[in-house]
């Protein structure tokens, strides 16, 4: 269903239930529809941002997922705030995307804010096709230069299909561990392509999982304090 209103427009999907990698067919998806199946997997449920040519993809693939929501915001400072909310109210993580160009220089003080306040946030933006990059023309922004300027120590781009899962395990790992914000780029094109990966359980998404001991023997702790 679709509802609109002065400020943002929400898409929601009917299916709430089960998890992210449930049903899902067995051919390869795409590296959207990965990202976006890898961002349900974390217990996230809602994706804010801005949309924009250079992400058409990775919009489309979060609008079809079957438990994710998208809340597209009229600037992309908004949709920083609303995922830092999100991550602040959840303790989980907060996800926001933007296009290239001022779409993601919108994003900046967003994700610095986030930064300051200890949350986890992934912030993923789109770029021009690759063959594309570094000319001095449409949107095009050094975004990693960016973002580290701008104190996100995380901020990389994806300068190959094979790259983006494994930068994206490391953008999310970061993100939860180190309760920061964590930035990755990817160019229209490669958001487009075949994934090298099947759908597979995002293993990232458990990397604030802590191992605590089952049982805590105090005799042994004060022997130790004692030593020390």
């Amino acid at each position: 269903k679709n509802r609109n209103s002065e400020n943002i427009m929400v898409r929601t999907n009917d299916k709430k239930g089960g998890t992210a990698t449930d049903a899902q067919p067995e051919v390869n998806p795409s590296i959207s529809d990965w990202i976006a199946n890898a961002i349900a997997d974390t217990g996230c449920r809602v994706v804010y941002g801005g949309h924009g040519g250079a992400l058409v993809p990775l919009v489309d693939a979060i609008c079809n997922h079957p438990l994710l929501t998208w809340v597209c915001a009229r600037n992309e400072h908004d949709a920083a705030t609303m995922a830092a909310a999100h991550a602040k109210l959840t303790g989980g993580l907060g996800v926001v995307i933007a296009t290239s160009g001022p779409g993601a220089t919108n994003l900046a003080t967003g994700l610095m804010e986030a930064q300051m306040d200890k949350l986890s946030v992934l912030a993923i933006t789109g770029m021009k096709p690759t063959a594309q990059l570094g000319y001095a023309e449409f949107q095009d922004v050094n975004q990693s230069r960016l973002f580290a300027g701008a104190g996100i120590e995380w901020s990389k781009d994806a300068a190959s299909v094979h790259g983006v899962i494994p930068l994206l395990r490391d953008a999310v790992s970061t993100a939860l561990t180190r309760r920061t914000c964590a930035h990755l780029a990817i160019p229209v094109d490669i958001q487009a392509a075949t994934s090298p990966l099947p759908f597979k359980h995002f293993c990232a998404s458990h990397a604030d999982i802590r191992v605590h001991p089952a049982h805590v023997d105090m005799e042994t702790v004060d022997e130790t304090a004692t030593t020390l």
